[in-house]
């Protein structure tokens, strides 16, 4: 009798872990149209439009070309996953953990990204038009090359302007490189970004901000409000700072060892600012000179 109570007191727990363990697998199981939420699963053109997949572990994950529409996935995990050609139109990512992320070619109209951690996240080719938001993201290195931000003007058909944000995004080392109808007005920090043969858009106000090491080189930002801006060490070669129609104000800005051979002041307003260390040759200057 005592040896049949020593099995029953060891047989007891035994059998209520299990069926812990089996409810807890049950519950931890979500499947959507044969598709198992879970890192690293693999599930390629995938529907999973308009379902709450908020706080999900995806890491890794391959759901390329799948349809993410109206999709919310806030607080979710998804570092290093695949989402290239994906539909993410109205999906939400609402501090989500993305870095790493490859959204290449991947449709994010009116997407929401406040807060997300984007860091190294590749967006390039990405459709980011109309509404897209990216408050307070982290963009660190990101790469946003190749994007065309414009968008049709609600009141304006003739006016391209992109209506997405980066209100205090974190874009430095970020790439942007030959992009489009830019708008930067906002963001916290851009040291390093690279905005090489991009198109800035004109009369945002840049007032203040740190673009330290950034590479700008045969950009056009002529017609920006950049007061007090810091360009120190900045690579503006040919770069389009103002012209004859489209004047920028430099007042106070800092060129400091930039590189600004052949770059374009013209008609510039440039009064107290400094360049010390600056690389002028070939430069026009505010008057329409050429700098030796």
């Amino acid at each position: 009798m005592y040896g049949d109570l020593v099995k029953q007191t060891l047989f007891i727990p035994l059998l209520v872990a299990v069926l812990c363990l089996g409810v807890a697998g049950s519950a931890s199981a979500k499947v959507y149209a044969g598709c198992n939420i879970k890192p690293n699963t693999k599930c390629v053109k995938a529907e999973l439009s308009y379902l709450d997949l908020s706080g999900s572990l995806l890491s890794g994950a391959n759901l390329k070309d799948s349809n993410l529409k109206g999709t919310n996935l806030s607080d979710s995990t998804l570092t290093r996953a695949n989402l290239s050609d994906t539909n993410m139109k109205w999906a939400k990512l609402m501090n989500a953990l993305l870095s790493g992320i490859n959204v290449r070619h991947a449709n994010m109209e009116q997407a929401n990204f406040t807060g997300a951690d984007l860091r190294r996240a590749n967006l390039s080719n990405a459709r980011l038009l109309d509404y897209a938001i990216f408050d307070n993201a982290n963009l660190s290195r990101a790469n946003l090359s190749g994007q065309d931000l414009s968008a049709p003007d609600r009141y304006r058909d003739d006016q391209p302007t992109w209506t997405g944000n980066f209100i205090g995004a974190n874009l430095s080392h970020a790439n942007l490189s030959k992009a489009s109808y830019v708008d930067l007005s906002g963001a916290s920090n851009l040291i390093g970004i690279n905005l090489s043969y991009s198109g800035i858009n004109a009369q945002q106000d840049l007032t203040n901000v740190n673009l330290t090491r950034a590479n700008m080189s045969s950009a056009d930002i002529s017609g920006v409000v950049m007061v007090g801006v810091n360009f120190t060490g900045a690579d503006l070669r040919k770069t389009i700072l103002s012209t004859r129609n489209a004047q920028s104000n430099l007042t106070n800005a800092n060129f400091t060892n930039a590189d600004m051979r052949g770059a374009n002041l013209r008609n510039a307003d440039i009064t107290g600012a400094i360049f010390t260390g600056a690389k002028m040759k070939g430069a026009t200057m505010p008057d329409g000179s050429t700098h030796p």
